[in-house]
């Protein structure tokens, strides 16, 4: 998957413009379910454990993750200690940076993309 295009509040991956944050499984692109961050922190803006288990799979070597705009979005230390656990490399930079880096989204990638702040 390539990221061709992201303004504030929307990107575009191969063609396809999506205005939700977003979960990348498996290769599929799916709305963030951000209810899981909310619920423990009252913010969308913390990627728990829990988070990121629901978007790795076995074959999964690298997360990227979409900061949003400002790169409010971080890792929590549980789930950077699991993350280091499991040794899965992190990509993490503000969604605006994953276009001008040029970061294309493998086969073995999951990702956690915020559109906002």
């Amino acid at each position: 998957m390539k990221i061709d295009n992201y303004s504030f509040g929307s990107i575009t991956i191969d063609g396809e413009v999506y205005h939700k944050d977003l979960w990348i499984i498996d290769g599929r692109i799916k709305k963030r379910d951000k209810s899981i961050a909310k619920s423990k922190f009252g913010t969308s803006h913390r990627i728990s454990r829990k988070e990121l288990k629901r978007v790795m799979t076995p074959k999964t070597r690298r997360i990227i993750i979409g900061s949003g705009n400002s790169g409010l979005v971080s890792l929590t230390n549980k789930a950077q200690i699991y993350l280091e656990d499991q040794s899965i490399e992190v990509e993490i930079c503000k969604t605006g940076e994953l276009k001008q880096r040029n970061i294309e989204i493998g086969d073995n990638d999951s990702g956690i993309i915020h559109l906002t702040c």
